[in-house]
């Protein structure tokens, strides 16, 4: 049962992280590696899990036999016995939350170092062939080993006090257990009870401090857990987009291509005072084509994006006579094709990456015509291991991929 609710938990976890950064902001994305969301994301999640199994399956059960020892105490020995009994664990707790409370700050340190440690190692396979072609491999690998030891040091910090408050309450069950035997047996050498009376309180002691022990590292694992959680929750709390909220402006549809900018302006939220575009005004009539050039950085790419809503900029821009706020995703969606400049492939079929964001179904043979179009279904059936899908593919339109290589011959010549 209780795993049935941890796979559970972790799969609404994922789905819903998995929602909320897929309509973060893009500023989100660029004060954030993707490396190091990804291992923050799945820390959070192992500890968000974690959370439910140490509560059912580790406290529940621990903190049943240490109350039921507490009882056992009470009912079998003398009432100042008992008591000295019990004394072992508000001392152990008091040692177990200063060992939470002292140790929360150095775990938030760790989280962050390990997701800065995965975004620099995403950042450097993402970079391979630049540094191959600078041949700055041994400078990078010193960049690791610095990081890596400064995370290390830190790691290190931490288990010396883990180890130290854990030195603290061996010696507090250690005392305690001395103290327990030492006046049990004096009753029992005055002959007001029995050596059979030292025993229980001895074994009773026992059965108290080994729940207690217990006790005492799910709590730790559980303070440890709360950190993952609380970045958890900090990343499903992440601000919606703009682009994805409800038009101020009453829903409308482009009745024509025509692109109309007046007056805008705009600047990185990150960098307010640091203007990319400042009073462009254009107008591109309906069925032009036309090319923006200018220096990197000059603001082209950010223009374009400004246009799909992928940015937010000031002023007023039309697409089709209808004023850009009043779209929303999905209209802008079916109106704006918009290719990057980093081509996006995901792992599925060619199918669903050629149909990727279309609406509508579409037929093999409609897929095997627009790879024909763009030149890649010769690519696409000389993929290496795929020989089903290639022959699936050659399939699908025998006379159009004639008539293709046809063409092919023809243009060569």
């Amino acid at each position: 049962m209780v795993e049935d609710v941890a796979t559970k938990t972790e799969k609404e976890a994922r789905q819903r992280a998995a929602g909320a950064l897929l309509l973060a902001p893009l500023s989100y994305f660029r004060s954030h590696m993707t490396g190091n969301i990804h291992g923050r994301l799945n820390r959070s999640l192992e500890g968000t899990v974690k959370l439910t199994r140490l509560m059912f399956m580790d406290f529940a059960p621990a903190l049943t036999t240490e109350l039921a020892a507490m009882v056992t105490i009470f009912l079998r020995l003398l009432f100042q016995v008992a008591l000295l009994c019990l004394m072992v664990v508000p001392v152990g707790s008091f040692i177990v939350f200063r060992q939470i409370s002292t140790q929360r700050g150095i775990r938030v340190e760790l989280m962050e170092a390990k997701a800065e440690m995965d975004g620099t190692v995403v950042e450097l396979l993402g970079g391979i062939e630049t540094i191959r072609a600078l041949d700055s491999t041994r400078l990078e690998e010193a960049r690791i080993a610095n990081r890596s030891e400064q995370l290390r040091s830190k790691e290190m910090r931490h288990h010396r006090a883990m180890a130290m408050y854990d030195c603290f309450k061996f010696i507090n069950e250690a005392v305690f257990s001395i103290l327990v035997f030492g006046i049990s047996i004096f009753p029992a050498s005055e002959q007001i009870s029995t050596v059979g009376t030292v025993l229980t309180a001895y074994l009773c002691f026992t059965q108290l401090t080994g729940p207690l022990q217990e006790l005492h590292r799910i709590l730790d694992e559980f303070s440890e857990c709360l950190v993952l959680a609380e970045d958890y929750f900090s990343m499903v709390d992440i601000p919606t987009d703009f682009s994805y909220q409800t038009p101020a402006l009453p829903a409308g549809r482009p009745t024509s291509n025509e692109i109309s900018i007046h007056g805008l302006r705009f600047s990185y939220p990150e960098k307010p005072d640091d203007v990319i575009l400042k009073g462009i005004d254009l107008r591109i009539p309906d069925g032009q084509y036309i090319g923006i050039a200018g220096p990197s950085g000059c603001g082209k790419s950010t223009l374009i994006k400004i246009l799909d809503r992928l940015e937010k900029g000031e002023g007023e821009i039309l697409l089709g006579g209808v004023p850009l706020d009043a779209l929303t995703r999905t209209a802008l969606a079916e109106t704006v094709a918009l290719v990057p400049q980093i081509p996006f492939l995901f792992s599925d079929t060619v199918y669903q990456n050629i149909c990727y964001g279309m609406k509508q179904p579409f037929t093999p043979q409609d897929v095997y015509e627009a790879a024909a179009k763009a030149h890649i279904n010769r690519e696409i059936e000389a993929l290496a291991g795929l020989p089903r899908a290639a022959q699936t593919f050659r399939a699908v339109s025998g006379s159009a991929l004639r008539w293709l290589e046809s063409f092919c011959e023809n243009r060569e010549s």
